[in-house]
């Protein structure tokens, strides 16, 4: 997931294979989601106490998690984003994997990928921490909300926050926005008919 968005560093035909993995992966059961949000937010109590309803289907399934659409008790609508069971250890296991070939072939390929796959170990990490996640939402929203000399400003963009009291390392939920995966975006202008040199 990571390496396909990382089209300045990785040979084309790499990340458009690898793409699939940003939100088209086969999703686990609504039954498991649903396990582990019991767990990790309700300390295995019925979902019943926090979601009014919880779609079964997820919105899109990536290789670390994959959200689903929700209605809170209080209505709101909300995405969960759950982390994959077992996938931390599975994608650490793969980065090592991938440093020790990078070192072993160094001598033929055109970049240092030791160097490169050493950094995203240490972005996979904040990766599956939703808790770091979270707080990072809430420094984009800042940001995005200020100029430069700290001003409030009206937003560019809206970015979606995280509901209080609802993260966990493995379970973030967040409002629900309407929108257009970033990953489908291209297809969506040219059905358009909108060119970014238009906008």
């Amino acid at each position: 997931q990571i390496i396909s968005t990382r089209v300045d560093i990785f040979p084309e035909q790499y990340t458009s294979k690898l793409s699939i993995m940003q939100d088209a992966l086969d999703p686990l059961p609504g039954y498991v989601i649903k396990n582990i949000v019991c767990q990790e937010l309700l300390n295995g109590a019925d979902l019943s106490d926090l979601f009014a309803e919880f779609d079964d289907e997820p919105l899109g399934s990536a290789s670390i998690a994959q959200v689903h659409r929700a209605r809170l008790l209080d209505g709101r609508q909300v995405a969960v984003k759950v982390q994959r069971p077992g996938i931390e250890a599975k994608l650490l296991a793969d980065i090592t994997n991938l440093k020790s070939f990078a070192k072993i072939v160094s001598s033929s390929l055109p970049i240092d990928y030791y160097k490169v796959f050493c950094e995203l170990e240490k972005s996979l990490k904040y990766e599956l921490d939703f808790l770091y996640e979270s707080q990072s939402t809430y420094k984009i929203a800042s940001a995005v909300n200020h100029l430069p000399n700290n001003k409030p400003t009206k937003p560019p963009v809206v970015i979606p926050l995280p509901i209080t009291g609802l993260v966990t390392r493995k379970v973030l939920v967040m409002e629900f926005i309407e929108g257009i995966p970033l990953s489908k975006l291209s297809i969506e202008l040219a059905k358009r008919n909108i060119t970014l040199n238009s906008i």
